[in-house]
This record gives structure tokens, C-alpha cells and sequence, in this order.
């Protein structure tokens, strides 16, 4: 809590809050203003460094040029706002993405940019007499990439996944392999929750939504088998021959929760024999290896921390002050098993490319999560401390389903820094995700124009809204998604404040529909139309899934839908049914009336849960539960791939939509 003293001094707490973007109201879902206490004003305040001596003083001149400056294709008379030169002349450098330099000098006021500036990220440098300033000019597409179509997929987690012939958890192989399958019934997309690197030992923290970095993926999805060093490496085809191996993955595969930290010391010790192997044919100087350096020129910082954790078995926030501080040296980790990290980062590189490939040319790509946050004690909170705020964390107010409001627990990037960095950590992210991916999903697309800040100490109903720059980060989205050929999909459930629609809108993001947020029961039941461009889907894997959400709707929740669906056609004939009680008929129709109401629409992509299509009632998560509480990202899948890619129920269930889609049309 801020103590009294300090509240007194903030006579000016209003103003100086509107100054740096933090909101001192909103509205909740229940209609009513919330407004931000002082408490929690000031603590936003101080998370964004700002002084409260501000309060009283006036505002500051503007500066010579902001950090960034927005620049649309196609704009008449494209140019940089200049809004304190004096009346100097100013001279202009400006340097491209590409590296070509450009000089002149100019009158004070807007600066004209040349009419041939390329698309892309470039540093424009004035001087103005004494004062020099630099603007990273961000010359993006008005809109993002889209392909119009009437596609379908289907989803599943990976870890859920269980493929013939797993170490434990299924990989990018097995995703590969879902995918040409899909694309063999007609689907266009697999997806599945984020697969970037998480915590499997000490920290231990394996939910997808808190990764170790927003760089690098999770090594757990590699395959070792198909290591181009196994061939040559004896000692990790001893490992995957061994009894000791083959015994402890047999006993893994047979619970029915993903049991990470074995799962992950398993396939480390085959990591490290392939890595030894790699070392000794100098895999290091190979020019496939120094593309993927330089791809990700943090790959080798990365692998030190992960190492450094190792052997430090604490959060970096709790390692000796100079490596809490940035500066790992070699002596403060183990070498070898920074090799590890660094080999499985490039392997897990090369097969996520040939996964990628692979969907692709089954015209099944890939449909991957980018998450909100990443974990606090993670490598990017560590090696770009500076872009994320300290003393808060990222969360939600009340709603209906949660009350008391959510504190998610990891740290919001800060709106000024992110811009001074030039959004350069931001577009690395991006790019992680859209080389691999043929649609990526963000997560809290509100987030681009406004985040739920709740200060360490005060409660998660006492949270604010703090302000971003959303014009720059869609010109970034904008950007990334054209040079990559990769729609977005923005996830866009509960309120949304209308200016964020608005924006999707304009620039063209898909946004999503979920089938029981749109059964309107007032009056006769009916659902609302689905958007043209939108991901339309029965559920999200934050929900119970549909068998779970039909138990617990009851008899009027169950009737009101059948009743919206009754004229969406008729379900697939002779599905099984595996519920002696009859309900489990019942429970098909529905569900396959309500594929059947989405594949009609005129929804860019449907997305099928696979679990769904088997009458699985566990969910995958629940919100506002733990790891300790709940099975929470655990659960693998009843039936394995051999077993789900056979049954007329599920097949049947996907040839219906894959026949409804390419009928055309559309309501």
C-alpha cells in the first residue's frame, strides 16, 4: 500500500495520470464506472516511472520527434511531424531496413519523406541547431494479410496429442502428422496451444500461457529420432534402445496426465548424446546452423541462462548480483549444457521449419497462439528487463465469472520503452510465431490498445487500465503479416471496448466466435451471425468442452440451442454412441448441429475441437485454478491418433463440414 504521506502529495494525480496514459476509470461488465483509487494510481504511476513532483509542475515541451513515427502505404503525402524544431532548418538522415543512406535538409515543420521509402522499419535522425533526435518511421500496409475462403481445422493440444512412437508427449513430428491427415479430409489448419520454451524442472511452470520467452521453442516438442546427428551418435541410439528408457516412457505414456519434469529428463539425456555429436563434427561452423543464428542472434544468450538456472536451481531474480544484473560469464554455468540448450533450440528450429513445410504442402498449415505475457522469472523478463514494468502485474477486472477480477502474474511491457526500443523485442516475437505459422492467433487483443494493470500488494478488483500506442502496433502487425503471408486472428471474447473492434475491423483482423457466447435466449432462441471474417468455433480451450458445457446447461439451456439450430441441417448418420443412457445421441445432434450452423457460415476458418467430436467432458483448463488444484494443461487425449483418425464418428463429423464449407455461399 502507498502510505498516507504520499497520497497527500498528489494533488495533480488526475492530470498527470491522463499524461502517461492511465486510465482513472472504466467501465465494468455490469455497466457501472469504476474508478482507480490513488492507491493504485500512484502505484501505476510509479511502475511507469513517473514522479509524483510531476503533479505540480507544468508539462514538459514536446520533444524534438517521437520514438516512433507511423506511416501508412498508400496515405497521400507521406511524412514526420516535427512538433518543437523552433524555426531552425533541420537537417535529415535517414537510413533504411535495408541499410541505404539519405540526406537533405529542409524547413522547419512536417518532413516530407521520399515517395519510393520501401515498406519496412527505418531511422530517421534530425538536427534541429543543437537538439538531435532519432524516429523509427514504420512504413506498414493499411491492412493485414488475408485469404479469403471458406476453410475449416481442427485442435488440440500437442501435449494432448499421443502418436505411435512418442517419448512421452507427441512432437512436431506427430503435429506434422495430424496435419497431413487433416489436410487429407479437406482441412485447411491445425492448432494448438502456444509451444514456446517453458519451465519443466526447477522453476516449474509448463502452462503455455507463461513462457520462458516469446524467442525460443519448447524443447520438449523435439524429435530426437529425427536428429540428423542420430545416425552418428551410438550413445543416443543406445539411450532410445534401452530397456531403462523404453520401460520409463511405457510407464509415462500409460497416465493419463503428462508427467513434464520425466517426461523432459528423459529426453534430455538423448539431447545431450546428439549435442556431443554435433559438437564433435563441428556442427557449429555448418552454414544451416549460422542461418539460424541468424534468425535468432539471441539463441546463444539464451542457452547461458537456461544454463546458468541450472546450476544457480533458483530464479534469476535470486542469482548473485552481477548475473542478476545481465552478466553471465562462461565460469557461471556448465558448458555442456549450454550446448544442450543451444543444439536443442536449433534442432527444435529445424523441425518446427519442417513441420511448417510439411502442413503447408498438405494445405493443412499451421494455426498457432501467441500469448499475452511471459513468465516473471523468465529469459526475456531478464535479458529486456528494461521493456517490462516492475511493481505490477498483468490481469483482468470483476466479470461475471470472475468476481474478485485476475492476476495472471506476469509483468506488462512498458507502453515507453517498448516504443524507444523501436517495438524491436515485440517484432522478434512476431516473427517467431508467423515463420512457422499460416494463421497466428494473439491472445487479449485488447491488450494492443489497453492493459489491466494490478499493483503488487493491492487486489485484483483494484487493477487500471494503462494505455498503449495501438497505431504502432498494428502498423507493426500490418507489416510482419504481409511480409509473412499470415492472417491474425485477435482474440476478442468478453467486452471489447468498440475502438478495439473498430481497428480489427479497419485493418483487417479475423476475430473469433464462439457458439455459446452467441446463443441469445431472450425471447425465441437464436444465435447471432457469424462474421465473414472471423474464427467460428462450439468452444476454446478455456471452456469446458461441448459434452461438459451440454450437462451443465440443463434442460432449457440444451432446448434453447436445439431450438437456434433447428434449421442448420441435419446431423451425420449413423454416428456411434458410446453413452448407454441415450444422452450421448442427443449430445451428438446438437453438436453436430451446430458444426453444421458454422460450416455454413460465412466464417473465414471453423475450427473443430477433436475432443469434442468423441463427447470428452474434462477440460483442458479452467480459469482462475491452478496446477495444484486442476489437471491444468495435462491432460492427454482419450483416444490416441491411430485410435481417433479411424472412428466413423470423428471422420464422418469432419467430412460433413469439409462438405458444408466448400458448398458455398454463406449466412
Amino acid at each position: 500500500m502507498i502510505d498516507a504521506g504520499a497520497r497527500a502529495d498528489v494533488t495533480g494525480l488526475a492530470a498527470l495520470a491522463a499524461r502517461h496514459g492511465v486510465e482513472t476509470s472504466y467501465r465494468g461488465l455490469d455497466g457501472q464506472t469504476r474508478r482507480a483509487s490513488p492507491d493504485a494510481l500512484v502505484a501505476a504511476l510509479r511502475a511507469l516511472g513517473a514522479s509524483l513532483d510531476e503533479a505540480d509542475a507544468a508539462p514538459s515541451p514536446p520533444p524534438l520527434l517521437e520514438p516512433v513515427t507511423v506511416v501508412w502505404s498508400g496515405a497521400p503525402a507521406a511524412s514526420v511531424p516535427v512538433p518543437s524544431a523552433g524555426a531552425v532548418r533541420l537537417e535529415c538522415r535517414l537510413e533504411t531496413e535495408e541499410g541505404d543512406k539519405r540526406e537533405w535538409t529542409c524547413a522547419a515543420g512536417p518532413i516530407a519523406l521520399p515517395d519510393d521509402l520501401p515498406l519496412g522499419y527505418h531511422d530517421l535522425t534530425v538536427t534541429a541547431g543543437e537538439r538531435v533526435a532519432t524516429t523509427r518511421v514504420i512504413h506498414a500496409p493499411a491492412t493485414l494479410h488475408d485469404a479469403p475462403g471458406r476453410d475449416w481445422g481442427v485442435f488440440l493440444p500437442l501435449y494432448a496429442l499421443r502418436t505411435a512412437g512418442d517419448l512421452v508427449v507427441s512432437d512436431w513430428t506427430g503435429l506434422e502428422a495430424l496435419a497431413e491427415w487433416t489436410g487429407a479430409l479437406g482441412g485447411a489448419a491445425v492448432g494448438t496451444l502456444p509451444l514456446l520454451a517453458a519451465f519443466l524442472d526447477d522453476p516449474f511452470d509448463p502452462s503455455p500461457y507463461a513462457p520462458v520467452s516469446r524467442l525460443f521453442w519448447n524443447e520438449l516438442y523435439l524429435d530426437p529420432e529425427r536428429s540428423p546427428e542420430l545416425a552418428g551418435s551410438p550413445e543416443a541410439r543406445a539411450l532410445l534402445e534401452s530397456d531403462a528408457l523404453r520401460d520409463g516412457l511405457a510407464a509415462l505414456a500409460e497416465a493419463p496426465l503428462v508427467d513434464y519434469r520425466e517426461a523432459a529428463r528423459l529426453k534430455r539425456r538423448v539431447v545431450e548424446a546428439l549435442a556431443r555429436t554435433f559438437d564433435a563434427r563441428a556442427g557449429w561452423t555448418s552454414d544451416e546452423f549460422r542461418g539460424f543464428l541468424r534468425e535468432s542472434p539471441e539463441a546463444a544468450t539464451y542457452a547461458a541462462f537456461r544454463a546458468a538456472g541450472e546450476r544457480c536451481r533458483a530464479p534469476w531474480r535470486e542469482w548473485p548480483a552481477r548475473m542478476r544484473d545481465g552478466a553471465i560469464e562462461a565460469g557461471d554455468y556448465a558448458e555442456e549444457d549450454a550446448r544442450t540448450h543451444l543444439y536443442a533450440q536449433w534442432l527444435s528450429w529445424r523441425q518446427s521449419a519442417a513441420a511448417a513445410r510439411a502442413a503447408a504442402a498438405a494445405g493443412a498449415g499451421l494455426y498457432l497462439d501467441l500469448p499475452l505475457g511471459v513468465h516473471p522469472d523468465g529469459f526475456d523478463t531478464w535479458r529486456f528487463r528494461e521493456l517490462f514494468a516492475t511493481g505490477v502485474s498483468t490481469g483482468a477486472p470483476p466479470d461475471d465469472f470472475f468476481a474478485g477480477g485476475q492476476d495472471w502474474g506476469f509483468p506488462p511491457l512498458h507502453p515507453r520503452r517498448i516504443r524507444e526500443d523501436g517495438y524491436r523485442y515485440v517484432v522478434a516475437g512476431l516473427r517467431t510465431a508467423m515463420r512457422r505459422a499460416a494463421v497466428v492467433r494473439l491472445d487479449h487483443v485488447m491488450a494492443l490498445h489497453r492493459l489491466y494493470w494490478v499493483p503488487h500488494g493491492l487486489d485484483a478488483t483494484e487493477g487500471v487500465y494503462v494505455r498503449y500506442h495501438p497505431e504502432e502496433w498494428w502498423a507493426i502487425l500490418c507489416l510482419e503479416s504481409r511480409r509473412h503471408a499470415t492472417p491474425v486472428v485477435g482474440e476478442d471474447l468478453g467486452t471489447v471496448p468498440h475502438e478495439v473492434r473498430e481497428a480489427m475491423d479497419r485493418r483487417g483482423a479475423r476475430r473469433m466466435y464462439v457458439l455459446p457466447f452467441e446463443l441469445e435466449r431472450d425471447g425465441e432462441p437464436r444465435l447471432s451471425p457469424v462474421p465473414e471474417r472471423a474464427v467460428a468455433s462450439v468452444g476454446t480451450h478455456d471452456m469446458p468442452p461441448f459434452a461438459a458445457w451440454w450437462e451443465a446447461a440443463g434442460e432449457a439451456g440444451r432446448a434453447a440451442l436445439e431450438a437456434a439450430l433447428a434449421g442448420a441441417g441435419p446431423p451425420p448418420e449413423g454416428a456411434p454412441d458410446d453413452r448407454p443412457d441415450g444422452e450421448g445421441t442427443r449430445a451428438r445432434r446438437a453438436l453436430a448441429g451446430a458444426h453444421a450452423w458454422l460450416a455454413r457460415s460465412a466464417a473465414r476458418l471453423v475450427l473443430v475441437n477433436l475432443e469434442d467430436l468423441w463427447l470428452e467432458d474434462r477440460s483442458q483448463n479452467e480459469p482462475g485454478t491452478t496446477m495444484d488444484e486442476r489437471p491444468n494443461w495435462r491432460r492427454r487425449a482419450r483416444l490416441s491418433f491411430d485410435e481417433f483418425r479411424e472412428r466413423p464418428d470423428v471422420v464422418g463429423a469432419l467430412e460433413t463440414i469439409d462438405s458444408i464449407r466448400k458448398e458455398g455461399g454463406g449466412s
